[in-house]
């Protein structure tokens, strides 16, 4: 077996398992922000009937992003404005696939004083046929707002399936303008069939283990052992024991403080399946072999943890200083997230007198340094968010979006 050895983080990437097998179905992944989240679209997806020109170009569609600020050379809001104020106008989003939305986003524009006050939507697979959403077989008004300064938020009932979607003003305050953002999610096509990777981890007690356990054979190969996980979609782990001739295959991932990844008279080797899929928004973490994702919809710790798991992940754990520092990066880097998410739910809990991460096996404690001002503080709550100044203290029922990890 080829392996590429990565020591300075103990682990190691061992080569991918010749087997082919069914995937599960289909997965699911939700967004607030569809259009200027992290996953959200290009520019260039952002289409309209005419938007303004001014004397000197076409403004780029950035304008039309929900909580985008910026101002012209006489002190003048930049938002989306239509070339002309009439009831042909409108704005347009292509997604990346199909998607369910469910909530529409509109705010105005402060300086000076405009926005849109009523709308039509319209919706289509191909961007050549639309549909309008109706109401007792009418175009459905839907109301935008009132002022400029709020965001009106609108749910969609039913929601709509869409490739494309267009909102089409009706009527508006001063001039047609507006930003925009759509909540929704979609379906990641799975590739039918598959070639699977492993990492190397230390090797954790089988006691932390054993309550995990699928199944089990007698085989002493990487090949033969990676391809048993891999038959199985709950396999994420397995271990081979080269004494015993054995394999065992895990349907969760054990991480161990100590122990090492390789044993030189032989002994148990621990595997870890690498199912972090670029589709669902799994993205590298510089310098390490973890992958991460932001869930950018707000839910409580427990739910984060069963998005994760669903991902087969897990909640990132914030363990060096670096790490923090590259997602906090990430997350402040986004206008949206800057501004509206400043804090996300992390690995970690209170377990007294002590805080440790949620990842299954022995428990490890958080590194202290890591902890922002005031924290860690058991009475703003018992879990762990991360902010813009380090981990805090929150409580485990607050709803915030969250982040995975995986390899």
């Amino acid at each position: 077996m080829e392996s590429w050895a990565l020591p300075h983080m103990g682990y190691e990437l061992a080569t991918q398992v010749e087997a082919l097998s069914k995937l599960d179905s289909d997965q699911t992944v939700c967004s607030k922000y569809l259009i200027s989240g992290l996953y959200g679209v290009d520019d260039a997806a952002i289409t309209d009937s005419n938007s303004y020109v001014s004397h000197v170009t076409r403004l780029p569609m950035t304008q039309a992003r929900l909580f985008y600020y910026d101002f012209d050379h006489n002190g003048k809001e930049i938002v989306w404005k239509a070339t002309v104020n009439d009831r042909q106008q409108y704005i347009q989003v292509k997604f990346p696939r199909e998607a369910v939305l469910d909530i529409i986003m509109l705010q105005g524009c402060e300086i000076p004083d405009r926005w849109v006050s009523t709308y039509f939507l319209h919706y289509s697979m191909d961007g050549i046929t639309w549909t309008t959403v109706t109401s007792n077989n009418k175009p459905k008004l839907f109301h935008g707002n009132n002022n400029s300064l709020e965001t009106s938020v609108t749910t969609l009932n039913p929601e709509i399936t869409a490739l494309y979607l267009r909102i089409n003003p009706q009527s508006w305050h001063g001039h047609i303008s507006m930003r925009f953002d759509v909540s929704g999610c979609y379906k990641v096509k799975k590739d039918p069939f598959t070639k699977t990777t492993y990492v190397r981890l230390p090797t954790p007690p089988y006691d932390a283990l054993k309550s995990m356990l699928i199944a089990e054979s007698k085989s002493a190969t990487f090949q033969a052992c990676g391809r048993m996980c891999h038959e199985r979609t709950s396999c994420v782990s397995f271990t081979i024991d080269a004494h015993r001739m054995f394999c065992q295959v895990y349907s969760n991932i054990v991480f161990s403080k100590h122990g090492s990844t390789i044993n030189p008279s032989g002994g148990v080797s621990y595997f870890v399946r690498n199912v972090a899929d670029p589709a669902l928004g799994f993205r590298h973490i510089p310098g390490e072999i973890f992958k991460y994702k932001v869930n950018e919809i707000e839910i409580n710790q427990q739910k984060a943890i069963d998005v994760c798991q669903g991902y087969q992940s897990q909640l990132v754990r914030i363990d060096s200083e670096t790490k923090m520092k590259y997602l906090q990066s990430v997350i402040y880097g986004n206008n949206i997230l800057s501004m509206l998410n400043t804090t996300l739910i992390v690995s970690g809990t209170y377990d007294y007198p002590k805080w440790i991460y949620n990842a299954k096996g022995p428990p490890i404690e958080i590194n202290s340094a890591l902890w922002s001002p005031g924290n860690p503080n058991p009475s703003n709550g018992h879990c762990v968010g991360l902010m813009k100044t380090g981990l805090a203290s929150i409580k485990c029922s607050e709803r915030f979006f969250s982040i995975c990890e995986s390899f």
